[in-house]
């Protein structure tokens, strides 16, 4: 498919328009709605990768050069690529899920449990662990790995790990650091050798590494240019960097479940009823059920209707915003990379997500 560039002059900037074509009814509506996207604000960029089936179609809008190979921080995203390289430990019989996490901890942690029950390698990748979201004020201030440990010495769970979910970076700084010690390897390494060069996804970096030349200039909520992030107890956690040309690599790959760490990593460990957020007993996300929710490897799955499967998860960083789903049913998958922090802007990714897996007549 060929490349087509559209150009437009809005509020005093431009906004190019990179894509492969989508079927033409298809693509004026992604174009309008990421014109929309863009409008809003004079700093933000979106940056978006479809995948349908066998093709892949690229959007990008915001003034300046962005393409589908500027290069983003993509947050959180950045613990599924952690969470697969705890898939590929899993599968080479280097450790189980369901192991005590201080088997794997150089020192004494006896407080890593709640009554009896340790925190499991599992709770640190479906969001159980009871531990708190931050030791520190923030990730991201110059923290080493010898301060995390002193921290979580002193930290205990809030209550019996499993039974209640909730965000939390402590859970998935400390998970990193037991794939370190599983593979004596840094966790950068680690997910550049099991995923970043089987899918040559070349232009994804960590921040503790050299700026990109492609790296776009993050922006608050106030239109701020904001610090990237750099810091060691972010490299696995939210200190990915990735474009939407290498996105969609991860996405074909995870979308086609091509070994059984793929297919591990989006298996549902656990359910949440939606409304109360309690735990419950797991259910099959195969069965629609509009009333559960479930967590895989630091993914979150909801059926609510038949055809609408959708596993997704998101990110965000002092001045980027990221968002990526994948509708299995459909055999569509995308991914949202925007240049903008702000309460509203996850929100427009999820409405043009759900737009463009509601054309379910997308032709092939």
């Amino acid at each position: 498919m060929k490349t087509c560039i559209l150009t437009f002059l809005l509020c005093g900037h431009y906004i190019f328009c990179y894509s492969q074509t989508a079927p033409a009814r298809y693509d004026s509506v992604i174009d309008r709605l990421g014109k929309e996207f863009a409008n809003d604000t004079a700093t933000a960029s979106l940056s978006i990768g479809i995948r349908y089936r066998d093709q892949t179609w690229f959007y990008n809008f915001g003034k300046g050069n962005n393409t589908e190979h500027a290069v983003y921080e993509i947050g959180s995203i950045t613990k599924t690529f952690t969470s697969l390289v705890l898939a590929n430990a899993v599968s080479e019989g280097k450790l189980s899920l369901n192991d005590d996490v201080r088997n794997y901890l150089d020192g004494n942690f006896p407080a890593l449990e709640y009554n009896g029950a340790p925190v499991r390698l599992l709770h640190l990748a479906n969001t159980s662990s009871a531990l708190p979201d931050n030791l520190f004020s923030s990730p991201d201030t110059g923290y080493t790995k010898q301060d995390f440990f002193k921290a979580l010495a002193a930290v205990k769970p809030d209550t019996i790990p499993g039974t209640k979910t909730h965000h939390s970076n402590t859970a998935a700084t400390l998970l990193a650091f037991v794939l370190e010690k599983v593979y004596n390897e840094p966790i950068d390494q680690l997910i550049k050798r099991y995923i970043l060069d089987p899918l040559h996804m070349a232009n994804t970096s960590f921040g503790k590494e050299p700026r990109p030349a492609g790296m776009m200039t993050g922006y608050n909520a106030a239109g701020k240019p904001t610090a990237y992030l750099s810091g060691q107890l972010s490299t696995g956690t939210g200190g990915m960097r990735s474009s939407s040309s290498d996105m969609i690599k991860y996405l074909a790959y995870l979308q086609t479940h091509a070994d059984a760490p793929s297919r591990m990593a989006l298996t549902p460990t656990i359910s949440i009823d939606a409304a109360t957020n309690k735990v419950r007993d797991p259910v099959s996300i195969e069965l629609v059920n509009d009333r559960v929710y479930a967590i895989s490897l630091n993914w979150l799955q909801y059926h609510p209707a038949k055809g609408d499967l959708r596993i997704w998860t998101d990110g965000g960083t002092f001045g980027f915003r990221s968002y990526i789903v994948l509708y299995p049913e459909k055999e569509l998958s995308l991914i949202f990379l925007s240049n903008r922090t702000g309460e509203n802007m996850l929100d427009k990714m999820y409405r043009i997500g759900s737009k463009i897996a509601g054309m379910t007549n997308i032709e092939k």
